[in-house]
């Protein structure tokens, strides 16, 4: 058995897998997999991205093998990239990263760090030097961090203790006092935001007869969820309006996964009714919203940032036709439902993207080798 495989597949008795960015086969008997014959080298370099065994490589039925050569390896960086994708400036270090969050002021951003199995959170101090400092210490997975709107707090979801459920958890963002539980049940729960206001966190739950939902957490009084969109389909990445009266989340209701607008309900005195599609046919995923409200952002299945203009008044929603800012260098693909791979700034003019270091450059040209297999059989 091979002890380092990663991203593994399978072509005509051979086991493909990726050792130190080499692509490698180890010939196997197709019935039970056991090694039949000398492991051998397929490529060399293959880039991969910033989740450990993402690697950039695929090989077709007919053995069409396609991947894309690089160092890779070196981590991401977060970079502030203009509206036609130049990019301005680098904040904080290399890390072996995924998930991360700006506060509202810009002035700290919080960022999942990997450690052998574990991942914390550490918080980046952007006012000064870029300085870093351990957020979370418990064994586990500490991920899907979010700011509290004061900068004061930051929640996130942990699965310690328990090993395979993750729990909602805050602690105050200077690093003083315990991590608090601040919502348990027995289903995995991500949270996505929390509202200006501060009363009410936006989260998602998974569960088998309906697969991912939409809460509300009020974080004042009785703290019992309140359902915002549970259907049979997938509504995950809730993400609030300004003013908290509309919600933009992600659903694969209509076949493959869009970016819809509702009504925030506990947000309105007199709540109104409706659901919109904001993204274009073709998709959408990782709606983020202009710090006015009158702009939502989001990303493409081909990783472009797409722009809406949003009009909304005191009782009604409208909004405009989706434009295309440039295509986004994140390592977080287009179609991923789990993390973000950037966020705007408060006038909508950059984005912070978490990408690999030189990532304004033009990627490397992907390498075809028709029927690899041949070269080696004897």
């Amino acid at each position: 058995m091979v002890l380092d495989e990663s991203k593994p597949a399978y072509f005509e008795g051979h086991l493909l897998f990726v050792r130190e960015q080499t692509l490698m086969a180890q010939p196997v008997d197709p019935h039970d997999f056991a090694a039949k014959g000398d492991l051998f080298p397929v490529a060399e370099q293959v880039s991969h991205g910033a989740n450990p065994g993402d690697f950039f490589y695929s090989i077709s039925t007919q053995g069409m093998l396609i991947y894309q050569p690089g160092a890779g390896g070196g981590g991401t960086q977060h970079f502030w990239f203009d509206r036609s994708g130049k990019e301005m400036d680098a904040v904080g270090g290399v890390v072996q990263s995924r998930d991360f969050a700006l506060s509202l002021d810009a002035k700290r951003m919080v960022v999942e760090r990997e450690t052998g199995s574990n991942r914390d959170l550490w918080i980046t101090d952007l006012e000064h030097g870029n300085t870093e400092s351990r957020f979370t210490f418990e064994p586990g997975l500490n991920s899907f961090p979010v700011w509290s709107p004061d900068r004061a707090k930051v929640v996130y979801g942990s699965n310690r203790g328990n090993g395979a459920v993750m729990n909602l958890y805050q602690r105050a963002s200077n690093g003083t006092g315990q991590d608090e539980l601040l919502f348990e049940s027995k289903e995995n729960k991500f949270p996505w935001d929390w509202s200006r206001d501060g009363k009410f966190l936006i989260y998602s739950s998974r569960n088998a007869s309906t697969q991912e939902d939409l809460f509300a957490l009020p974080l004042t009084g009785e703290k019992r969820p309140i359902p915002l969109v549970a259907t049979k389909f997938r509504e995950t990445q809730g993400q609030l309006s300004p003013d908290g009266r509309w919600l933009a989340y992600t659903s694969d209701e209509s076949g493959r996964y869009q970016v819809y607008v509702q009504p925030f309900a506990p947000g309105w005195a007199k709540p109104v009714t409706g659901k919109w599609q904001v993204s274009l046919t073709s998709g959408g995923t990782q709606a983020h919203w202009r710090r006015d409200g009158k702009e939502l952002f989001y990303m493409a299945p081909d990783r472009k940032l797409r722009a809406v203009e949003i009009r909304a008044t005191a009782q009604s929603f409208d909004h405009g036709a989706p434009q295309a800012l440039f295509e986004s260098r994140s390592e977080v693909s287009g179609t991923d439902l789990l993390h973000y791979g950037y966020q705007p700034s408060a006038d909508g003019k950059k984005f912070l993207i978490s990408a690999a270091p030189g990532a304004a450059a033009e990627p490397p040209p992907l390498t075809v080798v028709v029927n690899w297999l041949a070269g080696v059989k004897k």
